[in-house]
């Protein structure tokens, strides 16, 4: 049965490298046309033409302007420019779990791509998506990366004791050469193909280190001969031995495999095979540039430059050849006569001959015949590139209003091609947080978010599915839209600045582009980041024990008006339990708050200091009878002890007064339970008379 399977595989994927033959062929080619190779395929063939027509190899001209490079890497730059990077966003704005979840998988991600190198992979995918036609990569938990955790020791063949590293693993993206792909035959779309597979040459050597014991004998060098592996970074072919072919196919979710299927072979025996686990996302993915009708690959704009690009190598070498053979202008004179110089007289040149008639003057010729032709497929290859012509300037707008204008409109010439790269880059994405927390353990989290966040990691590894609870949008990194976004928070705090309080500052600066200094904001938002982490956890079920530092002025109407949005009503009757006891052990610190207050106002007044008159007037006897008003003098301590009490009474009460009135009527009825009497708060100034 295994050997059955085994052939089958092979089978399988023989077919599908047959049928996909001449598309690989010429994404090879198309590797050596950007490179500037354009006559390395028509090397053999062209040396046997020329030698059939007697043509010496010294006199043998072959030129290239290689204008499709440059279109290339001006597709290429458009593309990266456009927006080669993507953000995590809440699904639901609104919602404050949304907004946590999208932050610390946001953290995640960023950390990734530093660990990762993501900017050098997603360069490279641009260019096999240009060149080639097709970027594909493979996205996979690799337990060999990340960092070492423990040392584990094992005996080896000859029962030394070693120790081997442990690592905490992550997520790999292979890049996968689109020349590699296989799919099956007879497939019309990719979307359609039951299963995609791929191919690589890998030393023998390597991998007999990676299967198991018991079949590494089966593991040899494919057929024992030397293979030619096409260099990339060439164009050409090299020579290469010790190679051991591996394969890989993945099934999608079918009836047979609810999660998916792989299995992982050589042309002997299967080495890994096996279910997808559940939730995991499909392995491979393919974007293709210009889609073929009927075929699940796609095609390269070069397809459309080649033609044009060989009028051109044409045109260049024929000149060359022109300025070689009859470039240089020629006296002809009659056979037998002879010119001779006789010398200069005033500054003009004599010459004698013995001829009957005069010399004939022949022009020299420099190929301009060619150029028209040349310089026309050179214009129409830009044009079905849509790509400026090349001697198109730019102009620099230090308007930034017009320089935003512009980089949009720059950007909307490729928005076909770059929107699709965009969209390959949020599956990435999507594949790369959904495996993540598939296998990423807490302390891995913990360096990724932050030690602060510790008591929401079950917000980034319970999240709902990716797809419902956030969002992966483009984020457009260049300097034009980070430029944009500094100008409208800017414009914010100019005019709106003098209405807004410290907390909103705090906010806007923390999203400034070119200001992400956390530490400047980082007391200001203490409340803030407070209350969204206690939050969190009412809302996941957890019952919240307020710390002494807690501000209850800024918490109280905070999570008062989270008990009234409209989704309370449907959380569980524990959450609402939970909002309760928030609720009253804020208000239960209001009043002793208060409380305390009242007390400090009934200590005794101090006499000290030197007598100071005051605009207040009262009525004394006189010695005679009657009363007469007199201005009141008062201690100068006595009245920096009122002063400072009225002050601290009137930072304690504001807020209460901002509160709602049933807040206040429960902080008041604490206080009436209390023993002390709750007095009405009169903001109207009091006239002295």
């Amino acid at each position: 049965m295994s050997e059955n399977k085994i052939k089958k595989l092979n089978e399988q994927f023989e077919k599908g490298i047959q049928a996909y033959h001449s598309i690989n062929c010429e994404k090879r080619t198309n590797v050596s046309l950007y490179l500037g190779n354009h006559y390395l395929k028509a090397q053999q063939a062209l040396d046997r033409s020329l030698e059939k027509q007697g043509v010496d190899k010294s006199s043998r001209i072959r030129l290239t302007k290689n204008h499709i490079f440059k279109i290339s890497e001006y597709m290429i730059n458009t593309i990266l420019n456009a927006g080669g990077d993507v953000g995590i966003f809440p699904a639901n704005a609104s919602e404050l779990q949304d907004q946590k979840a999208a932050e610390l998988h946001a953290s995640v991600w960023e950390k990734y791509k530093r660990d990762r190198k993501f900017r050098k992979l997603v360069r490279r995918l641009v260019k096999d998506y240009v060149i080639d036609g097709e970027a594909v990569v493979k996205t996979f938990w690799n337990p060999n990366l990340g960092e070492i955790i423990r040392e584990e020791q094992y005996q080896d063949e000859n029962g030394e004791i070693k120790s081997k590293p442990i690592r905490s693993g992550d997520v790999e993206i292979e890049r996968i050469y689109p020349w590699d792909l296989i799919l099956p035959e007879n497939v019309k779309e990719l979307e359609s193909s039951p299963w995609v597979g791929y191919q690589k040459m890998i030393p023998t050597k390597e991998l007999k280190e990676m299967v198991p014991e018991e079949i590494k004998g089966k593991i040899q060098d494919t057929e024992d001969k030397t293979f030619q592996i096409f260099d990339p970074s060439s164009g050409q072919y090299q020579d290469r031995k010790g190679m051991s072919v591996l394969r890989e196919k993945y099934t999608r979710p079918c009836e047979d495999h609810p999660y998916g299927y792989f299995e992982i072979f050589n042309e002997d025996v299967v080495i890994f095979e096996g279910e997808l686990p559940k939730d995991h996302p499909f392995p491979i993915k393919v974007l293709g540039f210009t889609e073929i009708p009927t075929s699940p690959r796609s095609a390269s704009i070069i397809r459309q430059l080649r033609p044009l690009q060989v009028r051109v190598n044409f045109g260049a070498s024929q000149q060359a050849l022109t300025q070689m053979t009859v470039g240089h202008d020629k006296l002809i004179m009659l056979g037998g006569a002879n010119l001779q110089y006789i010398g200069n007289k005033r500054g003009v040149e004599q010459w004698k001959t013995n001829a009957t008639s005069a010399p004939f003057y022949l022009d020299g010729r420099s190929g301009d015949q060619f150029v028209e032709s040349m310089n026309s497929a050179i214009s129409e290859m830009y044009r079905i590139a849509n790509v400026p012509e090349q001697g198109e300037e730019k102009i620099n707008q230090l308007d930034p209003q017009t320089a935003l204008y512009r980089s949009m409109r720059d950007k909307q010439r490729f928005s076909l091609y770059s929107e699709k790269f965009i969209e390959f880059i949020q599956e990435i994405t999507e594949d790369v947080l959904t495996l993540k927390k598939m296998y990423m353990d807490e302390e891995e989290v913990v360096r990724a978010v932050g030690r602060v966040e510790r008591i929401n990691i079950s917000e980034f590894k319970n999240s709902e599915p990716i797809g419902y609870q956030i969002t992966v949008n483009e984020v457009d990194e260049d300097a034009s839209s980070k430029l944009g976004k500094h100008i409208t928070l800017s414009n914010m705090l100019q005019y709106g600045g003098q209405i807004m309080n410290p907390e909103m500052i705090a906010l806007i600066g923390r999203n400034m582009p070119f200001l992400n200094e956390e530490e400047i904001f980082q007391e200001q938002l203490l409340d803030y980041d407070s209350y969204k982490n206690i939050v969190l956890a009412l809302d996941r079920g957890e019952r919240v024990e307020l710390q002494p530092h807690d501000n209850p002025d800024y918490l109280l109407p905070k999570i008062t008006s989270r008990t009234r949005k409209a989704d309370f009503r449907f959380l569980p009757e524990k959450v609402k339990a939970n909002y309760a006891y928030i609720v009253q052990s804020l208000q239960q610190i209001k009043a002793q708050q208060i409380q305390q207050l009242k007390a400090q106002q009934s200590q005794m007044v101090p006499t000290t200091g030197s007598l100071v008159p005051v605009p207040v007037y009262r009525e004394v006897p006189k010695a005679d009878g009657g009363v007469k008003h007199e201005r009141v003098k008062l201690p100068y301590d006595a009245i920096q002890d009122l002063i400072a009490k009225l002050e601290s009474q009137g930072v304690a009460l504001d807020p209460v007064e901002r509160m709602e009135q049933s807040t206040q009527a429960q902080i008041a009825q604490i206080l009436n339970n209390q023993g002390a009497q709750p007095q009405s708060i009169n903001n109207q100034p009091i006239a002295a008379s």
